[in-house]
Protein backbone atom coordinates (compact mmCIF):
# COMPACT_ATOMS: atom_id res chain seq x y z
CA UNK A 1 0.00 0.00 0.00
CA UNK A 2 1.31 3.57 0.00
CA UNK A 3 1.09 5.38 2.78
CA UNK A 4 -0.06 9.39 3.49
CA UNK A 5 2.63 10.63 4.42
CA UNK A 6 1.88 14.15 6.62
CA UNK A 7 4.23 17.39 6.68
CA UNK A 8 3.80 17.25 10.46
CA UNK A 9 5.47 15.49 12.88
CA UNK A 10 4.80 11.55 13.23
CA UNK A 11 5.88 9.11 16.29
CA UNK A 12 5.47 5.56 15.69
CA UNK A 13 2.45 3.99 18.09
CA UNK A 14 2.27 0.53 17.38
CA UNK A 15 4.81 -1.68 15.20
CA UNK A 16 2.97 -5.42 14.20
CA UNK A 17 5.46 -8.44 13.11
CA UNK A 18 4.03 -10.00 10.39
CA UNK A 19 4.83 -12.87 8.07
CA UNK A 20 5.78 -10.18 5.25
CA UNK A 21 7.62 -7.69 7.43
CA UNK A 22 6.37 -5.58 9.72
CA UNK A 23 3.30 -2.51 9.80
CA UNK A 24 4.19 0.38 11.59
CA UNK A 25 1.47 2.36 12.80
CA UNK A 26 2.42 6.43 13.62
CA UNK A 27 0.19 9.23 14.87
CA UNK A 28 -2.31 10.28 12.17
CA UNK A 29 -3.47 6.71 11.12
CA UNK A 30 -0.93 6.52 8.43
CA UNK A 31 0.16 2.65 7.87
CA UNK A 32 3.81 1.93 7.03
CA UNK A 33 4.59 -1.62 5.48
CA UNK A 34 8.23 -2.78 5.23
CA UNK A 35 10.19 -6.33 5.24
CA UNK A 36 12.95 -4.50 7.65
CA UNK A 37 12.61 -1.72 10.24
CA UNK A 38 15.89 0.31 10.85
CA UNK A 39 16.08 1.52 14.85
CA UNK A 40 18.02 4.82 13.98
CA UNK A 41 15.41 6.28 17.04
CA UNK A 42 18.32 7.91 18.57
CA UNK A 43 17.25 8.28 22.11
CA UNK A 44 14.34 6.59 21.88
CA UNK A 45 16.15 3.55 20.57
CA UNK A 46 15.07 1.34 23.54
CA UNK A 47 11.32 2.51 23.37
CA UNK A 48 11.09 1.53 19.86
CA UNK A 49 12.39 -1.90 19.99
CA UNK A 50 10.13 -2.22 22.90
CA UNK A 51 6.93 -1.20 20.44
CA UNK A 52 8.58 -3.64 18.01
CA UNK A 53 8.53 -6.46 21.03
CA UNK A 54 12.72 -6.62 20.49
CA UNK A 55 15.07 -6.14 23.98
CA UNK A 56 15.82 -2.91 24.69
CA UNK A 57 20.20 -2.94 24.70
CA UNK A 58 20.60 -0.55 27.60
CA UNK A 59 20.91 3.22 25.94
CA UNK A 60 21.31 5.81 27.64
CA UNK A 61 20.48 9.12 26.96
CA UNK A 62 23.47 12.24 27.98
CA UNK A 63 22.07 15.72 27.56
CA UNK A 64 24.35 17.97 25.62
CA UNK A 65 23.99 21.68 26.27
CA UNK A 66 25.21 24.67 23.94
CA UNK A 67 25.13 28.37 23.33
CA UNK A 68 26.00 31.27 20.78
CA UNK A 69 28.22 34.20 21.50
CA UNK A 70 29.76 37.04 19.85
CA UNK A 71 33.11 37.26 20.67
CA UNK A 72 34.05 40.43 19.25
CA UNK A 73 36.62 42.29 18.58
CA UNK A 74 38.32 38.95 18.45
CA UNK A 75 38.19 37.72 14.76
CA UNK A 76 37.51 34.05 15.21
CA UNK A 77 36.81 32.84 11.50
CA UNK A 78 39.96 30.54 11.50
CA UNK A 79 39.85 29.57 15.00
CA UNK A 80 40.44 26.05 15.88
CA UNK A 81 38.16 24.64 17.95
CA UNK A 82 39.51 24.50 21.51
CA UNK A 83 38.77 22.63 24.81
CA UNK A 84 40.58 21.82 27.83
CA UNK A 85 42.10 18.30 29.01
CA UNK A 86 39.50 17.47 31.48
CA UNK A 87 36.60 18.68 28.67
CA UNK A 88 34.98 20.58 31.09
CA UNK A 89 34.08 22.87 27.85
CA UNK A 90 34.92 23.18 24.57
CA UNK A 91 33.67 26.25 22.00
CA UNK A 92 34.43 26.36 17.94
CA UNK A 93 33.74 29.17 15.64
CA UNK A 94 30.27 28.99 14.23
CA UNK A 95 28.54 30.96 11.27
CA UNK A 96 32.37 33.14 11.19
CA UNK A 97 31.66 35.39 13.30
CA UNK A 98 30.12 33.40 16.92
CA UNK A 99 31.43 31.05 18.69
CA UNK A 100 29.57 28.13 19.98
CA UNK A 101 30.19 27.22 23.88
CA UNK A 102 29.07 24.06 25.78
CA UNK A 103 30.19 22.80 29.16
CA UNK A 104 30.45 19.26 27.22
CA UNK A 105 28.10 17.78 29.82
CA UNK A 106 26.53 14.53 29.88
CA UNK A 107 23.62 13.86 32.31
CA UNK A 108 22.07 11.20 32.11
CA UNK A 109 18.40 11.56 31.05
CA UNK A 110 15.01 9.88 29.34
CA UNK A 111 13.84 10.26 26.00
CA UNK A 112 12.25 13.68 25.71
CA UNK A 113 12.41 16.99 23.87
CA UNK A 114 15.17 17.79 26.13
CA UNK A 115 16.26 21.78 26.66
CA UNK A 116 19.01 23.56 28.11
CA UNK A 117 19.45 24.46 31.56
CA UNK A 118 20.67 27.76 32.83
CA UNK A 119 23.49 26.37 35.35
CA UNK A 120 24.63 24.64 32.29
CA UNK A 121 25.24 27.52 29.81
CA UNK A 122 26.90 29.59 32.29
CA UNK A 123 28.96 26.66 33.89
CA UNK A 124 30.36 25.94 30.25
CA UNK A 125 30.90 30.42 30.01
CA UNK A 126 32.22 30.46 33.05
CA UNK A 127 34.62 27.44 32.76
CA UNK A 128 35.52 29.11 28.76
CA UNK A 129 36.35 32.09 30.45
CA UNK A 130 38.60 30.81 32.69
CA UNK A 131 41.04 30.07 29.74
CA UNK A 132 40.16 32.75 27.57
CA UNK A 133 40.11 36.23 27.77
CA UNK A 134 36.55 36.39 26.18
CA UNK A 135 34.02 39.08 27.67
CA UNK A 136 30.67 37.31 26.98
CA UNK A 137 27.85 40.09 27.18
CA UNK A 138 25.06 38.08 26.38
CA UNK A 139 23.80 34.53 25.24
CA UNK A 140 22.35 34.94 21.60
CA UNK A 141 20.86 31.34 21.56
CA UNK A 142 21.16 28.40 23.33
CA UNK A 143 20.01 24.77 23.18
CA UNK A 144 20.54 20.92 24.55
CA UNK A 145 20.48 17.42 22.60
CA UNK A 146 20.58 13.95 23.66
CA UNK A 147 23.53 12.30 22.74
CA UNK A 148 23.04 8.30 23.43
CA UNK A 149 25.40 5.46 24.77
CA UNK A 150 25.10 2.11 24.45
CA UNK A 151 26.46 0.13 27.72
CA UNK A 152 30.22 0.51 26.27
CA UNK A 153 29.58 3.88 24.11
CA UNK A 154 30.38 2.22 21.31
CA UNK A 155 28.02 2.26 18.21
CA UNK A 156 25.01 -0.67 18.05
CA UNK A 157 24.72 -1.20 14.15
CA UNK A 158 23.08 -4.95 13.22
CA UNK A 159 20.35 -7.36 13.15
CA UNK A 160 18.51 -7.91 16.00
CA UNK A 161 19.90 -11.12 16.96
CA UNK A 162 16.22 -12.64 18.44
CA UNK A 163 13.79 -10.61 15.94
CA UNK A 164 13.91 -11.16 12.61
CA UNK A 165 14.02 -7.18 10.33
CA UNK A 166 14.98 -5.40 13.25
CA UNK A 167 17.59 -3.48 12.63
CA UNK A 168 19.91 -1.82 15.13
CA UNK A 169 21.69 1.73 14.23
CA UNK A 170 21.85 3.43 17.56
CA UNK A 171 24.45 4.80 19.91
CA UNK A 172 26.24 7.54 18.26
CA UNK A 173 26.62 9.04 20.98
CA UNK A 174 28.82 12.83 20.07
CA UNK A 175 29.93 11.15 16.77
CA UNK A 176 27.27 10.74 14.71
CA UNK A 177 28.20 13.72 12.41
CA UNK A 178 31.61 12.12 12.01
CA UNK A 179 30.40 8.84 11.47
CA UNK A 180 27.39 9.11 9.48
CA UNK A 181 29.42 8.57 5.55
CA UNK A 182 30.54 5.03 6.84
CA UNK A 183 27.91 4.06 8.81
CA UNK A 184 25.04 4.46 5.80
CA UNK A 185 27.30 2.42 4.00
CA UNK A 186 27.76 -0.26 6.16
CA UNK A 187 23.85 -0.04 7.10
CA UNK A 188 22.98 -0.07 3.56
CA UNK A 189 25.26 -3.33 2.84
CA UNK A 190 24.13 -5.35 6.23
CA UNK A 191 20.52 -4.64 4.85
CA UNK A 192 21.30 -6.04 1.51
CA UNK A 193 22.99 -9.23 2.55
CA UNK A 194 26.00 -8.00 0.96
CA UNK A 195 28.28 -6.91 3.43
CA UNK A 196 31.75 -5.06 2.14
CA UNK A 197 34.84 -6.81 3.25
CA UNK A 198 36.37 -3.87 4.35
CA UNK A 199 33.39 -3.51 6.93
CA UNK A 200 33.48 -6.97 8.56
CA UNK A 201 35.88 -6.19 11.70
CA UNK A 202 33.78 -3.37 12.17
CA UNK A 203 30.42 -4.91 11.99
CA UNK A 204 31.54 -7.24 14.26
CA UNK A 205 32.58 -4.82 16.94
CA UNK A 206 29.48 -2.88 16.53
CA UNK A 207 26.98 -5.65 16.80
CA UNK A 208 23.84 -5.05 18.93
CA UNK A 209 24.08 -8.92 19.95
CA UNK A 210 27.05 -7.84 22.48
CA UNK A 211 24.58 -6.54 24.57
CA UNK A 212 22.21 -9.46 24.38
CA UNK A 213 23.73 -12.44 25.69
CA UNK A 214 24.94 -13.41 22.59
CA UNK A 215 28.28 -13.77 20.59
CA UNK A 216 27.99 -11.50 17.10
CA UNK A 217 27.77 -13.28 14.19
Amino acid sequence: MTPTISTSRSRAGRITRTPAGYDVEVTGGALFRAPVVVNAAGAWGDVIAGLAGARPIGLVPMRRTACIIDPAPYQVADWPMMNDMAENWYCRPEARTKLMVSPADETPSHPHDVQPEEIDVAIGIDNMQQMLAIEVRRIERSWAGLRSFTPDRGLAIGFDPALDGFFWCVGQGGYGIQTAPATGRLVASLIAGNPAPEFADVARLVDPARFQGRKPV
